[in-house]
């Protein structure tokens, strides 16, 4: 049977490249299991921070480094799970990166409406409560198939229903549990924008004008916006839905950016 492992990363702790290779090293002598095991080895995200992956790639003697310690473990299978995709598609990708060729990128399959369904209906009801399919659908439409902002909506919904001394659970208390979600991520969403306002002085009404589905270069000048909306990606705050088309990651922050100072 394989043996499953994770890092013990602090949680929210992005790793730079180098320290992936010493985790690596001492995994085997830490959990105390040979190294002819087979091994699965869950690593934390790369830094989202452009600053730090530009140390990481300003690194290729330790980044050679780690690649051949990965090399060396027989037996053993990678996870760079939750990282953001251009910058794993930038270290693995491009010829003069030392992890070229090393490994390949697998997409995971998205969770079915049904399924979100079937999941949440059993998670209400071992709480005794009932969710009526409207109730339901409206918790997974505003979830948008993202886990997290889906799992807590319906977290935030339980408790609502919880506080009035209700079992029966309706649009009404959807409503209240969406709002719930959107105050216990406020001042996430508060720290995120000052983080936005410093990243570039167009990164805010750039943000703002995605999360409205506006044009983000109108009255603009291109070069900016381009430098801007590449400040936004690269701290995981917008993601390409296409050629010049551009989303919030994050559902429950692009509604708080429709809902605060909309830009024009």
């Amino acid at each position: 049977m394989s043996r499953h492992l994770r890092d013990r990363a602090k949680p929210g702790r992005a790793r730079p490249v180098e320290e992936y290779g010493a985790t690596t090293e001492r995994l085997p002598l830490r959990r105390g299991c040979a190294v002819t095991e087979p091994l699965f080895v869950a690593l934390p995200p790369m830094p989202r921070s452009t600053t730090t992956y530009q140390r990481t790639l300003s690194l290729p003697l330790r980044s050679t480094r780690t690649l051949s310690i990965f090399q060396r473990k027989n037996g053993v299978s990678y996870l760079f799970a939750g990282s953001l995709e251009h910058l794993m598609r930038d270290l693995f990708t491009p010829s003069g990166r030392a992890f070229y060729q090393f490994g390949g990128f697998h997409d995971l399959r998205p969770i079915e409406p049904e399924a979100w369904a079937d999941g949440l209906s059993e998670r209400f009801g071992a709480d005794n409560c009932v969710i009526d399919r409207a109730a339901l659908h409206k918790i997974i439409q505003y979830g948008e198939g993202q886990p997290r902002t889906t799992m807590l909506i319906a977290q935030k919904t339980h408790l609502t229903s919880i506080e009035l001394g209700v079992r029966a659970i309706d649009l009404n208390v959807v409503e209240q549990g969406l709002q719930a979600a959107m105050a216990g991520d406020r001042i996430a969403h508060e720290q995120i924008v000052e983080r936005i306002r410093r990243s570039h002085r167009l990164g805010l009404l750039v943000a703002e004008r995605v999360a409205l589905g506006r044009a983000v270069y109108t009255g603009l000048p291109r070069g900016a916006v381009r430098r801007a909306l590449e400040a936004l990606r690269d701290d995981g705050t917008i993601e390409s839905g296409g050629r010049g088309e551009w989303r919030i990651t994050s559902p429950l922050l692009r509604r708080y950016l429709q809902s605060v100072q909309p830009g024009p």
